[in-house]
């Protein structure tokens, strides 16, 4: 057991003594020195050590002049800062040991360096050494080393670096390989090996800051990036474009707006229709209530909603049940309710997190204000959206929350009136707002014509579409409990009127 933590040395030597002292049986395999160009001593160890047979690893760190056992308070330095200092290219590999292995190649005006604590450690180290510096990255072959990757590229653009990416997926490597086992893997000469790692940098990719645009082009262009269509809703599909991979939609509505209606008809055309893989969370109500609904908008027939109907039309009905049975099983498979248990937003974050990770591409959570939230919920509802937009950011996974107006904002379409306060409208790319009329409306409808309407969907919000502003006339259509959509109102001709 490590009994120095706690404590101070006033020299590194101290701390190891005092380590290996109460340790015995364990061995310090590496001491790797983090040296601090100014003072040209080292401030910061990672240490190897061999203990019980299985290999760990620690951070001793110089703090107000003592050495103590933690990590650095702030930021972590990178390694190798003097030979760094001194290069203008930069060679950014895993692990000390790389370091050392490149540096024996002893290759010109290059400098190789790492960050302490591993691939998952990057956005923890102090980068700003690099700035204006040309800089290679050459991860280790696996996931972790992607995300190593992806993170010090995310560091080094704050930095005005020119960053390459060297292609390890064509070194013919083994999982997990790194320099080190390429350098080995190439036999010859010292030359032919320095000739080896010098093709790998003369053929890395060069990421400028606008190959985020040039990757989206590309998955755009394979169809991979796509807005997802609202089923049977072409305008609002084109003006919001809100189904796009990583985005949270938000729909408000007040009670009776037809809003698990609205997204109900969507699940189930998207699985049935479009095969998109699709999970919805009913908060509200349990498997028979929305199976039954789901059955009147497939048949046409609302009527299947209502008990009486069905026990005077008990053939019928069951006929019916039986036609569309299979399309229904289909789709109850992506449908769960929560049979009376109420959620918190911790596990609706952890169900979504959960669907995402395992590829399904369209979630939706009806109605998110029906969750168990603590004495404090605005803090409940950011925590559980900053969880769900990274979750989304990370998957391409879309989210679809329904939620109502706050008491006292019924009817008045605005991002400070949703439930969740700020939350919500923040962090969605897209609100969309379904609006009741007590009476029938006659709007103006852009190409002259005019709509007879008693709801209307108003894209509040829409970052990803033209339509921010725009108001599209809908009516629910009582026969198969759809909604038709009449066209977008012509807010010029309807102020005149």
């Amino acid at each position: 057991m490590i009994r120095a933590n706690g404590q101070t040395f006033a020299t590194f030597d101290e701390l190891i003594a005092s380590y290996k002292a109460h340790n015995p049986n364990d061995a310090i395999e590496e001491q790797n020195p983090y040296t601090d160009p100014k003072t040209n001593e080292a401030d910061f160890y990672t240490l190897r050590i061999r203990k019980d047979g299985k290999k760990t690893f620690r951070q001793v760190s110089k703090i107000d002049g003592n050495w103590q056992w933690k990590g650095c308070p702030n930021k972590s330095p990178l390694f190798n800062r003097i030979r760094v200092a001194e290069c203008e290219k930069v060679l950014i590999v895993e692990g000390e040991k790389c370091v050392r292995e490149f540096t024996k190649l002893g290759m010109e005006g290059i400098a190789a360096t790492t960050a302490p604590g591993g691939a998952l450690n990057a956005s923890k180290a102090d980068w700003s050494c690099l700035s204006g510096k040309t800089c290679y990255i050459w991860r280790d072959y696996d996931e972790p080393g992607l995300k190593y990757e992806t993170d010090i590229i995310a560091e080094l653009r704050k930095f005005d670096c020119r960053i390459l990416r060297c292609r390890v997926e064509e070194l013919d490597l083994d999982e997990k390989g790194d320099l080190a086992d390429y350098i080995e893997l190439n036999e010859g000469t010292h030359q032919d090996k320095i000739a080896a790692v010098n093709l790998v940098l003369h053929d890395a990719e060069p990421l400028g800051v606008t190959s985020a645009v040039a990757d989206r082009f590309e998955k755009i262009t394979s169809g991979e990036f796509r807005a997802i269509p609202f089923s049977q809703k072409p305008l609002l599909s084109q003006m919001a474009k809100a189904i796009m991979p990583g985005t949270l939609t938000t729909i408000c509505g007040d009670p009776g707006a037809g809003k698990s209606f609205f997204v109900l008809e969507d699940a189930w055309r998207w699985v049935l229709e479009l095969g998109e893989s699709v999970k919805v969370l009913m908060l509200e109500d349990d498997d028979a209530f929305h199976q039954t609904r789901a059955l009147a908008q497939m048949s046409g027939y609302a009527d299947l909603t209502d008990v009486d109907f069905i026990q005077n039309n008990a053939e019928f009905a069951n006929g019916q049940l039986a036609y569309h049975r299979e399309r229904l099983e289909t789709f109850s498979r992506h449908l769960e309710t929560t049979q009376s248990e109420q959620k918190t937003l911790d596990e609706i974050a952890k169900w979504v997190q959960m669907h995402a990770e395992n590829g399904v591409r369209i979630l939706i959570v009806d109605p998110i204000t029906a969750a168990k939230v603590s004495d404090k919920p605005w803090i409940d509802d950011q925590k559980f959206l900053f969880q769900a937009k990274n979750v989304l950011e990370k998957t391409g996974a879309s989210l679809i929350l329904t939620t109502h107006p706050r008491m006292g904002q019924a009817g008045k379409p605005s991002l400070s009136g949703m439930a969740g306060g700020a939350s919500y409208p923040r962090f969605s790319q897209c609100v969309l707002w379904l609006k009741n009329y007590d009476v029938e409306q006659e709007s103006p409808i852009y190409r002259g014509s005019i709509a007879r309407h008693k709801q209307t969907v108003e894209i509040r919000k829409s970052r990803n579409g033209k339509g921010q502003g725009t108001n599209i006339a809908i009516n629910l259509n009582f026969q198969n409990l759809c909604f038709d959509e009449l066209g977008i109102i012509d807010q010029t001709e309807k102020g005149k009127a």
